[in-house]
């Protein structure tokens, strides 16, 4: 019931960030037809069918393990978000891996130096990592407390003891038991496609550092292109990492609110409730820069044309 009502807010949502993207594309058109060749722009519009084609086949992923709420008591919606964000991660490889050759006979190339320090973004990367950090501060917690459910099945529950007082000043140990909670029932499978989605960022990035540059005419358009790609790579594994969270956040407040037996349950429930929260905003904030286009360069070239070296 309570993903059904946030149906309408992710609605909502992508219906915002479609009109911005519309809205940015219309603008940014005839700068990006006199900033970048001709090789430069099939180089663009080749990693951005892949990256759309990574996005519908996560969207379609995710919304069929959420729909599938009772294959595997509940593992696939648990692992949604982490699903689609690994499909969207692997299609983004496979586009930066499967760049055509240059078309052009006259060919260029660029001395330039690159490295995947430079080409990342600061402030999006520290926010991945912490991203990361806080799932796998999640999963090992869940992991440390879970115990077996009700049928046996292990880490999927999560059991407490306490001395409950009776009428007579008498007292008896009583003994609750509270799930679904992620622990490894639930904690395993989602840390085994986020491991997926890392290596598949990792293996992006190397190819958006090592690719050659089609026009070196155009070296500030192909730096342009390159940041922006490792900005994507960036912002989808941190929003597959929030996005992931989420959900185990709130899975694990519910789970200990519902238990008299743990001591400060209610403070945890809070501080699982704000990180959950939280983790949605970062999430929809990192998603939009992924499915959103990035504006246009209005530099149409990084070096002159009369310095270009054929080959």
């Amino acid at each position: 019931m309570a993903l059904r009502l946030l149906f309408p807010l992710i609605g909502i949502a992508l219906l915002v960030v479609l009109v911005i993207a519309v809205t940015r594309l219309a603008t940014s058109r005839g700068l990006r037809a006199d900033a970048a060749g001709a090789d430069l722009a099939a180089v663009e519009q080749w990693t951005t069918l892949w990256r759309w084609l990574g996005i519908l086949a996560g969207f379609t992923l995710a919304i069929g393990a959420l729909s599938a709420q009772d294959a595997g008591l509940g593992r696939l919606a648990m692992s949604a978000p982490a699903i689609g964000g690994c499909a969207v991660l692997l299609a983004i490889m496979l586009g930066e891996l499967t760049i055509r050759p240059a078309t052009t006979q006259r060919r260029t190339a660029s001395l330039t130096t690159r490295t995947i320090a430079d080409l990342l973004p600061r402030v999006r990367t520290w926010v991945a990592s912490v991203g990361i950090a806080l799932l796998g501060a999640l999963l090992t917690v869940g992991v440390l407390t879970a115990s077996p459910d009700d049928m046996g099945r292990a880490g999927r529950a999560i059991t407490a003891s306490c001395y409950v007082d009776l009428p007579g000043g008498e007292s008896t140990l009583q003994t609750n038991t509270n799930g679904p909670y992620p622990g490894s029932f639930y904690a395993i499978p989602a840390a085994l496609v986020m491991a997926i989605t890392v290596c598949c960022a990792v293996v992006a990035a190397r190819a958006i550092r090592d690719r050659a540059n089609p026009d070196a005419g155009h070296t500030a358009y192909d730096t342009g292109l390159r940041r922006d790609a490792m900005s994507r790579v960036v912002s989808a594994v941190g929003a597959t990492a929030y996005g992931t969270a989420a959900p185990i956040s709130f899975v694990m407040a519910v789970a200990l609110s519902s238990n008299d037996c743990i001591r400060g349950g209610d403070t945890f429930t809070g501080m699982l409730v704000v990180a959950g929260l939280g983790s949605v905003v970062v999430a929809a904030v990192l998603l939009a820069n992924v499915l959103l286009p990035r504006k246009a360069d209005k530099a149409s070239s990084g070096t002159p044309a009369s310095t270009q070296a054929a080959r």
